[in-house]
Formats: structure tokens, sequence, C-alpha cells
């Protein structure tokens, strides 16, 4: 079992998250500087079903989900380089209009992350949280010591996406939060010791469900760090996490039976290992269904109909574009049931052949294309496939390693739909079975 506190310091360190009230910013005028083509309330305790080893000990859900009161937030200006249907907000944290950097006394501007500098009850220092040359600073004074902050989104979403970018310099743990009101959090965190967890945020800071503190990721001092977070909530069935850091792939999931049933804003955490730790949050982007009961939209169901009967139960719809890809007309993530074999299935569909064929080549700009093995039943390659000897190819299946397991992403000129298996155990022969049963089907 793995259940820890990431911090233990002043709970008057909360009060920085809570003052962030939210809404829209001015929108922006520069693109997102991503590097990639896209960039509850439970009242006992849940439990856990974890997707991805260690095995996960869950903390016990907040009972209140105040509901979000902000105003529309405007759209992004300008081509980002990237469907924006499902966008909520592109944040690049420049505050042009400075109602951000300079709050009125004990509010929040609509559109702004929560900032301010917090002291003990004696006046001792905690740390601070600013808008600073187009970033968002967080920084800490003393080791254990941890800070939150969030901008409340407009509308709610039972399946919401964040993905920030983090720059760190000294030793602690930082990444993006999905959020139900202002008590119940749920994120997930890298360590600049390359450790991620899964967390639970609270009155005591956060609170690990989910680990790996020997993971070896690749997180850089003073450079960007991507990292992307997507979230569903009981309203699509269990509470749903995924994790991703930079192109590496999905890092790991984490699932449990309760928590929010939708999300209503994005927050930003960060936690010092050693003293003196701090954070700089250049760009962020939210992305939400705006679906707030779990249900799936026309596009939504059209895919649905491709997927295999008894994979359905356990899909939602994704977000459009699906992450390291441009574009998608629908988008639906499935984290299958316990097997040997894959544990995240991905179907998008695409209006044409010329956008399917795009977005497979961002997966081989992402990937590579491996080691050129005769079958993915045995190791990676990039190949053709058909249906039979002397039957037209298909389409293109990729299967390769990446940072967590091995992944096959496929195209199907048939129906224009890209799919994709991810295997955290890295099985070739496993998930090969499952792609021969994973369709899409006619």
């Amino acid at each position: 079992m793995s259940k820890s506190v990431l911090v233990a310091f002043a709970v008057l360190a909360l009060a920085a998250g809570c003052v962030s009230v939210s809404g829209p910013t001015a929108a922006p005028t520069t693109s997102p500087s991503f590097g990639i083509t896209t960039p509850h309330p439970a009242t006992a305790t849940p439990s856990a079903a974890p997707t991805a080893a260690p095995t996960a000990t869950v903390a016990p859900t907040a009972t209140a989900a105040p509901s979000a009161s902000s105003g529309p937030t405007s759209q992004p200006s300008g081509d980002l380089g990237f469907d924006e249907r499902d966008v909520i907000f592109f944040d690049d944290l420049t505050d042009p209009s400075g109602e951000c950097t300079t709050p009125p006394p004990n509010t929040t501007p609509a559109g702004c992350w929560g900032v301010g500098d917090v002291t003990t009850t004696d006046g001792t220092p905690i740390g601070s949280i600013h808008y600073e040359s187009g970033a968002l600073a967080l920084a800490v004074d003393n080791a254990g010591a941890w800070l939150w902050s969030r901008r409340i989104a407009d509308s709610t979403s039972a399946t919401m996406r964040v993905i920030g970018d983090f720059y760190p310099a000294g030793d602690g743990v930082f990444g993006v939060v999905c959020a139900s009101g202002d008590t119940q959090l749920f994120g997930a965190v890298v360590g600049t010791d390359g450790s991620w967890a899964f967390v639970s945020i609270g009155n005591n800071g956060a609170e690990k469900l989910l680990s790996d503190e020997s993971a070896g990721l690749d997180v850089r001092a003073g450079e960007s760090n991507l990292v992307a977070l997507e979230c569903t909530g009981t309203a699509t069935g269990p509470l749903r996490l995924t994790l991703w850091l930079g192109k590496s792939g999905p890092i790991a999931t984490y699932t449990q039976a309760g928590g929010p049933a939708n999300f209503d804003r994005a927050a930003a955490y960060f936690e010092a290992t050693s003293a003196g730790f701090s954070v700089a949050m250049h760009n962020v982007i939210l992305f939400g269904s705006r679906i707030e009961d779990g249900s799936y939209g026309p596009e939504g169901l059209q895919l649905l109909a491709h997927v295999p009967t008894d994979w359905r139960s356990s899909c939602y719809q994704g977000l459009r574009p699906p992450y390291l890809a441009s574009t998608a007309d629908a988008v639906l993530t499935c984290h299958l049931p316990a097997h040997d074999g894959a544990e995240i299935a991905e179907y998008a569909a695409y209006s044409n052949a010329d956008s399917m064929v795009a977005a497979y080549q961002s997966r081989i700009d992402a990937f590579d294309t491996g080691d050129g093995g005769p079958r993915c039943a045995d190791g990676s390659g990039e190949h053709s496939y058909n249906f039979g000897e002397g039957t037209p190819d298909v389409g293109r299946l990729l299967c390769v390693d990446q940072f967590s397991g091995i992944r096959f992403d496929w195209t199907d000129t048939r129906l224009n739909i890209m799919s994709t298996l991810v295997d955290f155990d890295a099985s070739y022969g496993s998930t090969f079975a499952d792609w021969i049963d994973a369709g899409p089907n006619l």
C-alpha cells in the first residue's frame, strides 16, 4: 500500500488556493509554446481500482461541492494550431489588463488565478503566488510547505483536461488539478526527483492515491515540463485520471468508485521538498466536454457503435483533439477492465483520410517506428495490415515502446478512424491479441 501525505505544513497555506476566484481572461495574443501539436459529492471513502502499479490507498472524499459562479469565458483568438472546439480557455498568464496582478482586496477578478503572500498566524512567511513576466510564479520558503491556486471555468464538464507548462527551480513536486468547487480536488504531480503521483488535495495538502517514487521521469530544472491530466467524473461511471508528461504517452491511470460527478475549475499545485522551491507556470490550456451528465453527443454515439460491444461500458466521450494530435471530430476513451493486455483504448474519428493520416504521422513523430520487427505480436515496428491474403490493405499499424509500457496506433481507411491501445505492462503478445479484437467494427 502507498499512502502518505506529501505535505504537512500550516493549514493556512490552503488560503492561497481558496482566494483564487475565477472567470474569463482577456483573449491571448500569442500561440501557446507547448511544443506539441495539441498540446463529488461522496460521503464515504471510495474503493481504489488503479490501472497501473503500485496499488493505491484512497483518501476520504469531501462532502461539499460548491458550483462555479463565473460568467462566460472568452475563447482564444487566432489559430492556436489545433482543434479548439473543446477548449474552455487558453491562458498565457500575461494579464494585459492588469486586473489579475493587482486584484482588489479579498477578491479575485473573473478569469484570474488566485494570488497573494501567505503567512502563518504569527506572520512567518510561507510562500507566495503572483503573476510575473507572463507566468504564474509559485514559491515557498520552507521544506514541506505547499500552495495551490485555481481558476474557474465558464462551464461544468464531466470530462476535463488540464495542460500546464512548468519551469521548476529547486526540489519539489508540481502539477495540475481538476476540481469541483474548492473542496473536491484531484490532480497529478511530478517531482524533480523523477517521481509521479495521483493526489487528492485537502486541508493537509496533497495525499497520494497512487504513486511511483522510482519512475525516472525526465523532469528538467529551469526548462519546460508539460504536465497534462485528463479527469472524468462519476457522471461517466467511476472517477478516472490519466497523466502525461510531455510527449511520453500516458504515464499511468487511476480509477476509484467515488468522487465528484463533474468539474468546474482547474488548479495548479506545488510542494517543496527542500527550502526555496519555486515553479513558474507559463501557459495553461483547459479542455472540457461541457457535458455535465456524462452523456454522449451525436458524433460520440456514432463512434461508440464502432467500439467492441464488451468494451463500451468502460468508455467515455473524450476531448478533441486527442493528446498528441491536432484535430478529430469525435474521441472515445476506454479504461479497460483488468486483464493481460491493454489498460487504455482510444478511438478518434476524422472527417477525411488526410486528417487521420496527419494524426497518425504525429504519433510516428512522437514515438518513432520502433525496431522494424516483422510482427507486432513479437516486438515494435510499423506495418500495413489487411484482413486476409489477397485483400487490400486497410490501414497502417504502429507498435512501439513509450515511456511507460507500449502502445499500438492504427488507422482504418474504411472509416477514417485512428485507434490506440496502451499497455503499461509492455506485453506485445497480449496487446496484439487485444488489437485483433479491438476493431473499429464496421
